[in-house]
């Protein structure tokens, strides 16, 4: 009985497609798995207690760069080279020369210097202090221990003798006299920057507060994320070695908690994927803004997570915290479960995390979506019934939302994030909230 040509070439197109599928398949996981090796690189020598300034200073780098000429400000970016990350070779190369006394300002006169011309703004989400930042960039000063705290880095483009250094909280401005300052080569990549919002800085309730002056447009995203099995947060924080079987667990809901004798315990909610570690042997007495952020950093190198995109977003010596979120394109990301805040007290350590972390961006079903100037969205959210007299900061960011359909795939949608009631709110739900729609 002959063998008809058509099921030849079908019994060949399957065999085919089958062998396709298999080698896709393996080039997706290959290179999946080698994204996610290689931003650990320099974390597994941090992990053995060899922490370089180079790490430090990728987590410890400015959220923000602001640029002005003559007229107006916009906030900058480029999305085919962070300018952030490119300038951090220029400043290791300046030789500080000369500290000056820092200047008081009133807020008038701090707002004219944050709004002068002629200038670009690198600007940390939160305070970091001189020390710090002698140590991520190698700077050399005398006398050594001296320390101060800012937030934001002002380089004239008209006078590259003098750098600022301003602190928005208290308004007082540093002079650095610096030499090798290479402000002109931030200058060239900023050129080419892609993303350029008008913005002006104003005091909102006394916080120097970014308000974008039109209408936002920002690209969502889909991101693939990996999600961390509980097993190896137990591994890395928790056991001792492989073998230990020392360990209860207890269920409570959608919260499994772990417990390893009276003073550890690692606790996972699996409704959202948050993490809470305890550890009241590991007590460390904070004695400076310095310490914090940089002992923040070890736990945070600790926890094991890829750090590829993890970024400080702020601090409070009074609790003893520090808090880190991950950037897309110089915008935070918020999620609802939290973001990674890591607490250091006399008592022990309390880290929350999530155990998702972005990994590689996939195209996007969600068309471009554009916000509300920010003070339109001020008022929208008075008219809504929303005190805004109580609003103490407000981000331009991404909020972190769960697809229902593929749980290694999140969405990132922009949006206000409004500090109120000392909590961070997508002001989208405030409106709801309030009964002002959405």
């Amino acid at each position: 009985m002959g063998v008809k040509l058509s099921d030849v070439l079908l019994k060949v197109g399957l065999v085919l497609a089958i062998a396709v599928s298999i080698v896709l398949s393996f080039l997706i996981w290959t290179n999946n798995a080698r994204y996610e090796r290689n931003p650990n690189t320099k974390i597994a020598s941090s992990q053995s207690g060899n922490e370089t300034d180079h790490d430090l200073s990728d987590i410890y780098l400015p959220a923000q760069i602001l640029k002005k000429g003559t007229t107006q400000q916009y906030m900058v970016y480029n999305r085919r080279e962070n300018p952030n990350l490119s300038y951090k070779k220029e400043i290791q190369k300046w030789t500080i020369q000369k500290l000056k006394a820092p200047k008081s300002n009133t807020y008038d006169s701090y707002l004219d210097t944050v709004n002068g011309k002629h200038q670009v703004q690198l600007v940390y989400s939160d305070e970091i202090t001189w020390r710090l930042f002698r140590k991520i960039y190698g700077l050399a000063y005398t006398p050594a221990k001296k320390d101060f705290k800012f937030n934001r880095i002002i380089l004239k483009t008209n006078d590259l003798r003098w750098v600022y250094l301003g602190n928005d909280k208290n308004q007082k401005i540093y002079s650095v006299k610096v030499k090798d300052n290479q402000v002109e080569k931030l200058q060239k990549s900023l050129k080419d920057a892609d993303l350029g919002l008008p913005v002006k800085e104003a005091f909102l309730n006394d916080q120097l507060t970014l308000f974008y002056t039109d209408t936002v447009e920002m690209t969502p995203y889909s991101y693939l994320i990996s999600r961390e099995n509980v097993n190896n947060y137990i591994s890395t924080l928790l056991s001792a070695n492989d073998n230990d079987t020392n360990i209860e667990a207890r269920e409570s809901g959608d919260t499994t908690t772990y417990y390893k004798g009276l003073y550890k315990k690692l606790s996972m909610d699996s409704s959202n994927g948050q993490v809470q570690y305890e550890d009241y042997t590991d007590t460390i007495a904070i004695s400076s803004s310095t310490d914090l952020l940089v002992n923040g950093f070890k736990r945070l190198v600790n926890l094991g997570n890829s750090l590829t995109s993890v970024h400080y977003f702020s601090s409070d010596f009074t609790t003893k915290t520090v808090t880190y979120t991950s950037y897309v394109e110089g915008f935070p990301v918020f999620q609802d479960g939290g973001n990674t805040s890591i607490q250091l007290t006399p008592s022990g350590q309390i880290l929350k995390f999530p155990s998702g972390t972005l990994q590689v961006p996939i195209p996007s079903e969600s068309q471009d979506g554009q916000l509300p100037a920010t003070e339109n969205m001020l008022s929208a959210l008075k008219n809504a019934g929303v005190d805004t007299t109580a609003i103490k900061g407000i981000q331009l960011g991404y909020r972190w939302t769960e697809t229902k359909t593929n749980q290694q795939v999140i969405d990132l949608q922009p949006t206000y994030y409004i500090y109120i009631n000392d909590a961070w709110k997508d002001y989208s739900d405030l409106l709801t909230e309030q009964g002002g729609g959405s």
